[in-house]
């Protein structure tokens, strides 16, 4: 089994295409976030040999409910969204896919 590698949101290698803020609180990995509210804003993120991709987020309390699109390639997008919370939940919006195979980039969009 190999060893997993943990890319956090302020890597270098992330490209943010579009209007994107940068916070942070802990718990979250490495005290930080990066987020937007803006319909068509997206990261790209270019990766090879990779067989299994969990990306984690901050729910934030009394805004938008969370709705993300994931493309890889020339895949259909998949779309992950889930419900307003109360309070703000730490890691716990988790969109998580398994492949064999894969060279990236992979894409995430903020769904309209």
């Amino acid at each position: 089994m190999s060893t997993p590698t943990i890319v956090d949101d302020r890597d270098s290698s992330i490209e943010y295409v579009g209007d994107w803020y940068q916070a942070g609180v802990s718990p979250e990995n490495d005290n930080t976030t990066s987020y937007t509210n803006r319909s068509g804003s997206f990261a790209v993120f270019h990766f090879s040999d990779v067989v299994d991709i969990s990306v984690w987020a901050t729910i934030a309390a009394d805004l938008m409910a969370p709705k993300v699109s994931f493309q890889i390639d020339d895949q259909q997008a998949t779309v992950f969204s889930t419900t307003m919370p109360k309070d703000t939940q730490h890691h716990q919006f988790k969109a998580r896919m398994r492949f064999w195979y894969l060279k990236g980039p992979i894409s995430a969009y903020l769904a309209q």
